[in-house]
Formats: C-alpha cells, sequence, structure tokens
C-alpha cells in the first residue's frame, strides 16, 4: 500500500511539474500567436507623423485581451506589450513620438531590450533615438 502511495505522490508532482512547465513555457507562446499578429496589423498601420490620439485609435482597434499600452514608460515613449514568453520570443511595440507629440518612430523588439528586433517582426519605421542613443553610450 505505501508503494502505490509513493508511485501516486510521484506521478502528482510529475504530473505538477510538467503543467508549471507547460504554463511558464509553451502556453503564453501559443496564446501570444494571435497578439504577434495584431502587432504586425497595428505596425502597418502606423504612419510617421501619426498623433497620439490616431496612435490610441490604433491600438483599441487591434488590441487584444492580452496586450497592454503604457505610455510615457520613457520620456516621448510608449510600449505595447504582451505577456512574457520563455526564450524572450515575445514582442514589445516601442513608439517614439517628436516634441510636437507625432509618431517619429515605430519598432517592434523583444521584452529581452530595445536592440533585438524578433524574427519575424516588421520592419522599423523612423529612426528609433531611444535605442541609438543608449547605443552610443556603450
Amino acid at each position: 500500500m505505501k508503494c502505490c502511495i509513493g508511485i501516486a505522490a510521484c506521478l502528482l508532482l510529475i504530473g505538477e511539474i510538467g503543467f508549471f512547465v507547460w504554463r511558464v513555457g509553451f502556453e503564453s507562446h501559443f496564446k501570444n500567436t494571435s497578439s504577434k499578429q495584431a502587432f504586425a496589423r497595428l505596425h502597418e498601420e502606423l504612419r510617421l507623423g501619426d498623433s497620439q490620439a490616431r496612435v490610441i485609435e490604433l491600438y483599441n482597434q487591434f488590441q487584444t485581451g492580452r496586450t497592454k499600452l503604457r505610455q510615457e514608460v520613457f520620456p516621448h515613449v510608449w510600449t505595447i506589450e504582451m505577456p512574457w514568453e520563455f526564450g524572450a520570443s515575445d514582442w514589445v511595440i516601442y513608439l517614439e513620438f517628436d516634441d510636437a507629440e507625432r509618431l517619429s518612430a515605430a519598432v517592434v523588439r523583444t521584452s529581452d531590450g530595445i536592440f533585438r528586433r524578433p524574427r519575424n517582426s516588421p520592419e522599423d519605421k523612423g529612426l528609433f533615438a531611444l535605442a541609438a542613443k543608449n547605443a552610443k553610450r556603450s
């Protein structure tokens, strides 16, 4: 009887570990697919010179339940983020505005930072000055 309880406990533990690995490592990857498609469509619609109101309008049009718009993360920079994925394959859109509050750059990066453009992501629009400024400091 003790042997059966031990085996059941081990199987339960293995199941729990498997479920945790699935949740952390893979589930968000599959659920973020729709967010990546929405990000690509949103990025396609963005135009340099768009107002902040237009950017919010486009975000509202393409948002999913898994995306979040954050304003003023950095001075003159907004981000649109999706939940974290293992291996930093989640996308973040950085939206940079000039002093007149017009869109001057829109780039897609990973959550690892502003220097890594994800594979299969849209091409940059404009010069992302925040990344260029930080690259010069290094």
